[in-house]
C-alpha cells in the first residue's frame, strides 16, 4: 500500500491515519510590460530563459489519530513535528522528497512547510502544507540482464523541457547481484556503439538521448570482464 512520505518520515508507521491531500497547480511565471507607445501589453514571461517559468506549489496533507486521554494529547503532534523538523535540518540543502498517496509514481522536492492542529472529540489532527517546487519527477529503471539486453527508452519518458533523457545513475551487479565496477557498453538499434564507461563515468558524462523526433529507441546492453551480469538505468523525467 502507497503511504505519503516525508523523505524517510511516514505518519502512517507512526499510528497516524491519512484523512486528506491536495495538490496545488504550479502557477506559471507571467510577466507583462506596457509600453506607452503600443497597444496592450508585452509578454516579457519567456525573455530571460526563452521558457515558461513556473513558481512553487503548494501539498496539503490531514493525518488523524484517536487519543482518548485529554492529557497529553500534543505529545504525539510533536514528536511528528520533530522528525520533520530534524529531517530538514539534515538533508542535503534543507530539501525533502515528498512522495503522496494521489500520486505516487511522482515525486515532489519540499524545502519548506508549517502545520496546524485541531481536535474533534477524541481524534485529533495534523495538517502539513510543505512549499514544493513547481516541478514533479517520474522515476524510471530500465533493467537489462544477458540474455535480455535490450532495452527501449520511450518518448514519454523525454523530460518536456528538453524532450531529452539523460542517464548518469548506472549500477552493474555480477551473477550473485553484488554490485562491480566494469565497464558497460551500449549500442544503438543498427549495433553501433553510442556509449560505455564504468558507473562513476556514466555519473560524470551521462549518456544524453535525444528523443524529440522518435517516439521509442532500442539499444542492446552488454558488460565487459563478466559472463553473468544485470545492469541498471535509472532517470527522472522532470515535468511541471
Amino acid at each position: 500500500m502507497v503511504k505519503f512520505s516525508i523523505g524517510t518520515i511516514i505518519p502512517e508507521n507512526e499510528g497516524w491515519v491519512w484523512s486528506t491531500e491536495s495538490i496545488g497547480e504550479a502557477k506559471p511565471r507571467q510577466i507583462f510590460l506596457k509600453l506607452a507607445g503600443a497597444n496592450g501589453v508585452i509578454d516579457m514571461s519567456r525573455v530571460a530563459t526563452g521558457r515558461l517559468l513556473y513558481d512553487d506549489r503548494t501539498i496539503s496533507v490531514t493525518f488523524a489519530r484517536f487519543k482518548r486521554k485529554p492529557d497529553n494529547w500534543m505529545d504525539d503532534v510533536q514528536s511528528l513535528a520533530n522528525k520533520i523538523i530534524q529531517a530538514f535540518e539534515l538533508a542535503p540543502n534543507n530539501e525533502l522528497t515528498i512522495t503522496t498517496k494521489g500520486n505516487p509514481s511522482m515525486a515532489y522536492t519540499a524545502h519548506a512547510w508549517n502545520y496546524s492542529v485541531s481536535r474533534d472529540g477524541i481524534i485529533q489532527f495534523i495538517t502539513m502544507n510543505f512549499t514544493v517546487k513547481p516541478a514533479n519527477y517520474y522515476t524510471y529503471e530500465k533493467r537489462a540482464i544477458i540474455g535480455h539486453e535490450q532495452i527501449e527508452l520511450l518518448q514519454s519518458e523525454a523530460d518536456n523541457a528538453t524532450m531529452k533523457i539523460t542517464i548518469r545513475d548506472v549500477h552493474v551487479y555480477d551473477y550473485d547481484m553484488t554490485e562491480v565496477s566494469k565497464t558497460v557498453l551500449i549500442y544503438d538499434d543498427d549495433g553501433v556503439l553510442v556509449a560505455s564507461g564504468t558507473p562513476s563515468y556514466f555519473q560524470a558524462n551521462p549518456f544524453v538521448v535525444d528523443m524529440e523526433s522518435d517516439l521509442y529507441l532500442q539499444f542492446t546492453i552488454d558488460v565487459s570482464d563478466l559472463v553473468g551480469w544485470t545492469v541498471d538505468l535509472r532517470f527522472v523525467k522532470e515535468e511541471i
